[in-house]
Order: C-alpha cells, then structure tokens, then sequence
C-alpha cells in the first residue's frame, strides 16, 4: 500500500516538473518583459532628473518668520525672589517677518529678514 502511494506521488511530482518546465520555456527572456522595459524607462527618467536637478544654479524661497510673542508657559526660576509685576511684559501676538532666502551653487546662501521696513541682510 505504501509503495502504491509512493508511486503516485513520485509520477505525479514528475509529471508536475514536466509541465513548469514546458511552460518556463514558453516566456520571454532579456528585455523582452515588461518589468525589464520599465525598469529601463525608469533608470532613463531618473538619470534625466538627476541632470535637470544638477542644472539648478540658485533656488528662492519666501515666506514668513515668527518673531516674538509669549505663548510659552513661564518657568519658575529657584531661588529668586522677583515679583511678577517688576518683570516687562511682552507682547502675546508674534510679528510675522517677511524673508527671502536664496541657495546658490556651491554652498552659498543669502538671507534677507525685513523688520521695521528695514532689511537685514546677511550673505554667507
């Protein structure tokens, strides 16, 4: 019974090995794929990102800055004996600054903060 069996299985995992390997040979090889024609029109488009990214000489950014403001819990400081009303109080709005930051190549940048309707500028 048990050889029986064994011969069953034995035919039938042959038969098993016959059919993949018949159907392998049916496929096609090299570049003749899909997943293989995308990954080379993907490997094209990174390498033209990459030359478009390396042809970027300054980059501007703008926004605004907040500066100011006292939305921070106050610290007790250990020790010191100083009454709340001698402290000055600030402001609990912060000022929004306008600032233009500009990157250039190689390792240059520029920073301009307007406060006041007067610009600081600091270039490194």
């Amino acid at each position: 019974m048990i050889r029986k069996s064994l011969v069953v299985f034995v035919v039938c995992a042959s038969l098993a090995l016959a059919i993949s390997l018949f159907a392998a040979g049916d496929t096609p090889t090299g570049g003749q794929t899909f997943r293989h024609r995308y990954r080379g029109q993907e490997r094209g488009l990174r390498e033209a990102g990459w030359q478009a990214w390396r042809a970027v000489q300054t980059i501007s950014l703008a926004g605004k800055l907040g500066a100011g403001g006292n939305r921070r819990a106050a610290v007790q400081v250990p020790n010191q004996k100083v009454s709340r009303q001698s402290l000055p109080s600030r402001p609990v709005e912060e000022a929004q600054l306008p600032f233009v930051m500009e990157l250039k190549r190689p390792r240059k940048m520029r920073f301009e903060l307007q406060f006041s309707g007067a610009d600081g500028d600091s270039g490194v």
